[in-house]
């Protein structure tokens, strides 16, 4: 269903854009929406089906190098912040997936000189030291096991290991890169091999239910009705009058059934009452 807020949200982008003369970030425009009573970004490619970028190419929309570099600066600063001066590009892109409208690491280092460090001395940020570039032999590797395990005792944990190991040995990174898994290179040494997910194992039963439980979780009523207001669908009013309530609807649809006890099921939109 398209919104009716959709056309006068397109109109007032591009007008704001050329008003400007630059297009908007994200999270630029995503605050004028709001005060404006427009459409956000998430809503705009949801009904365009469009990225951010291909959106401005089509309503001919004009970026700047230099404001395309000192927003993600500006994020890269507001990032060590939250997470410290020393933040490694991983760190940032974390961060950049939680935040809406922050752009994510690709981005940043291709607008920023390439590197990571690059970005970071840009942003007045001190550089994170140079990665160890030792490039472990498969014995050194496969003695790196033998040492842990005769110092932490066999199995061992891969944090266990890592908090041992110092600099002196190979991560548990770099020896999962080089055999495929922890576990062959445990085999290779005669060590107990563990299973994923660590040694509690689950019934069919049990992974089914707590899927269902996450699922049901996560669909609460008042999530639905934050996103039914933003994408102009029906209203928990109308559920309940065609289906008999929120969880009868979704059932209706084929989603599937949980608990009464479900902990979604105490989450309620403003004014909704239960099912």
């Amino acid at each position: 269903m398209r919104s009716t807020r959709l056309a006068p949200s397109l109109v007032a982008l591009q007008a704001w854009s050329d008003e400007r003369g630059s297009w908007p970030s994200q999270h630029e425009w995503n605050a004028y929406a709001k005060a404006h009573g427009y459409l956000g970004t998430e809503s705009l490619r949801y009904h365009r089906h469009q990225s951010w970028l291909a959106l401005c190419a089509e309503l001919g929309g004009q970026r700047s190098q230099a404001k395309e570099q000192a927003e993600c600066l500006a994020a890269v600063r507001e990032a060590a912040e939250s997470v410290g001066p020393w933040m490694t590009k991983r760190q940032y892109d974390a961060w950049a997936q939680e935040v809406p409208g922050r752009p994510r690491l690709g981005v940043v280092t291709r607008r920023c000189g390439g590197r990571w460090n690059r970005t970071k001395a840009l942003a007045q940020l001190p550089q994170n030291p140079a990665i160890n570039t030792h490039i472990w032999s498969e014995a050194e590797m496969l003695n790196a096991l033998r040492q842990a395990a005769i110092a932490l005792g066999d199995p061992f944990g891969e944090e266990a290991y890592e908090a041992w190991r110092g600099a002196e040995w190979p991560s548990v990174e770099t020896i999962r890169m080089y055999w495929g898994s922890l576990n062959v290179a445990r085999a290779q040494v005669a060590l107990t091999t563990q299973e994923p997910g660590g040694v509690v194992r689950y019934t069919e039963d049990d992974w089914q239910q707590a899927l269902r439980d996450f699922i049901g979780f996560q669909m609460t009523a008042a999530q639905y009705h934050d996103w039914a207001q933003a994408h102009d669908a029906p209203s928990l009013q109308v559920l309940r009058k065609r289906a008999g309530g929120f969880w009868k609807a979704l059932e209706t649809v084929g989603v599937g059934e949980w608990p009464k006890s479900s902990m979604a099921r105490t989450s309620k939109a403003p004014g909704s009452s239960p099912d």
